[in-house]
């Protein structure tokens, strides 16, 4: 950490383009092995110094820099504050339109998750059902053309969300049905080779005895190395 602190500080005081790139990203990383280890508020601090440092660069390079800075930020708020702290909807705002601007398909998940995450703390279980649906839209396409890890992403937010609605929800609030995302999870973890995980994700799906996934089951069985367990 003091390591990350004294390099950032050195690029930083450098003034350079490059140089401010680079100890932004130190920082994103550096907030990412905190967050690891609990300490939420090195990570804040860290996150929000990468904020700053995006400020100082032209806008074409700034923009895509803050907004990995605040796609990190919003997760860790909404992991401390459960997205009920004031000020959590205008944060969640200014991220939400540079990811879809400028975030690639690894980015886009970050940000959709911070919509669903806010619609689901505060009860707004329509628009957190707007983006849960549209990572079924993008993992499904990715799924089809070859991105199997981004279909990972994009369908794991989707499963995250019919898990925590509960049963009491209409059965139709997701266009496509629960066990259908969770049908291609599976799919998706194979086909990145994510072995272990494809297993666990296809017991479960294979133990609900859901007459949709029976044919996917079979399928995904042939590719696991062993057989599949609870």
């Amino acid at each position: 950490m003091r390591d990350a602190d004294r390099l950032v500080h050195h690029l930083s005081a450098a003034g350079g383009e490059d140089e401010l790139v680079r100890a932004g990203e130190i920082c994103v990383a550096a907030s990412d092995a905190v967050h690891r280890r609990g300490n939420y508020s090195g990570s804040e601090a860290l996150l929000l110094k990468a904020i700053e440092l995006a400020s100082r660069l032209p806008p074409e390079r700034g923009d895509r820099a803050e907004m990995v800075a605040r796609t990190r930020l919003a997760a860790l708020y909404t992991l401390s504050y459960h997205a009920n702290f004031p000020g959590y909807a205008a944060m969640r705002q200014r991220m939400t339109e540079p990811v879809r601007r400028l975030g690639s398909s690894r980015d886009l998940p970050a940000g959709l998750q911070g919509e669903y995450s806010a619609g689901i703390f505060n009860c707004d279980f329509v628009s957190a059902s707007v983006a849960a649906e549209e990572m079924v839209a993008r993992g499904m396409i990715a799924l089809f053309t070859g991105r199997p890890g981004d279909a990972v992403d994009s369908l794991g937010v989707a499963d995250e969300f019919a898990d925590r609605v509960g049963p009491d929800l209409p059965v139709n609030l997701l266009t496509v049905p629960v066990e259908g995302i969770r049908t291609c999870r599976p799919v998706a973890f194979a086909l990145a080779c994510r072995w272990d995980e494809a297993g666990r994700v296809l017991a479960a799906v294979f133990l609900s005895g859901h007459p949709v996934c029976s044919t996917c089951v079979d399928r995904v069985r042939l590719r696991l190395p062993g057989p599949i367990r609870a």
